[in-house]
């Protein structure tokens, strides 16, 4: 895997854009905007779920974001709760209005007040070490504060951040299996890399242990694409953590994870940096933590194949990292 070719650069959407007319717009703003006329509306094309438009409004001299929920509904209702929990120790964006849409094919859809930044992945990018650095421990502080919020039990939220679908100590282990060998993830594997890759979980399952007690909040696609940045008093400092959809509560090591899955194509200092920002603000980390948040990241891997008809090119690099773990287990160790 080449780093041309990587970091989900060519993964494409999994859900198509959708396509808004200046009426059609106006009309979602009226609850926020009373009476304003639409400026202008420009589509966003970062992300691969939803659609997001960069608004102005007549008369308002800020930019707005309208996001259209396209997987989840109730993402809008999420999204808000968990902002309202974590914004006075987590930079997130404002919710000026969300719904879910309660008429028959309306629209689930949310408008924020716009953030400056730059994405965390063009600084990756830019090979600039020293930004790198400082964005990254600001990274590893933001995300023990995000660690900071618990809930009763660990699990999948429902309706004000109620955990509807609890986890247990085969709960890891038994998704898997269900990838692997209900769903289509194996399929894509072929049979001999998806045994390789069964046994080897069967044989670190025990590694699942110390995260099983873990009940905090977790953002789950906690990486680059998410994450603004940008420079006050000339340090990189973290502007907004974007895209919570798939939050839920659980272990920290899911997000480090995340974070850390192209570790190995940048800097050295990117990892150090991040990790040394986590522990700085206290946060401990279980022995064997690297092999803990690889294992908790296949499990993102193997369900970014569970479709039946992936992107060759998202295919090609998730198998690649699913080897490439298999491969340099035995490197992840403690740092």
């Amino acid at each position: 895997m080449t780093e041309k070719q990587s970091m989900e650069q060519d993964w494409g959407r999994r859900h198509d854009f959708v396509a808004l007319d200046e009426s059609a717009i106006t009309s979602l703003l009226q609850p926020v905007f009373p009476g304003k006329s639409l400026a202008s509306a420009e589509l966003l094309t970062a992300g691969k779920v939803n659609t997001n438009y960069k608004i102005t409004i007549s008369g308002i001299d800020e930019p707005f974001v309208l996001r259209i929920h396209v997987r989840d509904r109730m993402a809008g209702e999420r999204d808000f709760n968990i902002f309202q929990l974590v914004q006075k120790r987590v930079p997130v964006p404002q919710i000026l209005y969300t719904t879910m849409g309660s008429e028959p094919g309306a629209i689930s859809y949310t408008v924020m007040r716009w953030v400056d930044g730059i994405l965390f992945s063009d600084i990756l990018a830019s090979k600039d070490e020293r930004a790198i650095a400082e964005c990254a421990r600001n990274i590893g502080i933001t995300l023990a504060n995000i660690g900071t919020y618990t809930f009763p039990k660990a699990g999948f939220f429902g309706p004000n951040l109620t955990i509807i679908e609890e986890f247990d100590e085969e709960s890891t282990l038994s998704y898997f299996e269900q990838f692997l060998f209900t769903g289509q993830s194996g399929q894509h594997l072929g049979p001999t890399l998806t045994q390789h890759l069964w046994n080897f979980l069967k044989d670190n399952a025990y590694y699942f242990d110390a995260i099983n007690a873990a009940r905090s909040l977790v953002h789950s696609d906690f990486k680059g694409f998410n994450i603004l940045v940008h420079q006050l008093d000339n340090r990189w400092n973290v502007s907004a953590v974007l895209d919570w959809e798939f939050a839920f509560a659980g272990s920290p090591l899911v997000d480090i994870g995340n974070m850390l899955r192209y570790s190995h194509l940048h800097p050295a200092i990117f990892e150090q940096e991040f990790i040394n920002g986590y522990r700085e603000q206290g946060r401990m980390l279980p022995p064997d933590w690297k092999k803990i948040a690889k294992l908790v990241d296949l499990l993102s891997l193997c369900e970014f194949l569970n479709s039946p008809t992936p992107r060759d090119a998202l295919r090609q690099e998730v198998t690649d990292l699913i080897i490439n773990a298999l491969e340099h287990w035995e490197d992840f160790s403690d740092s």
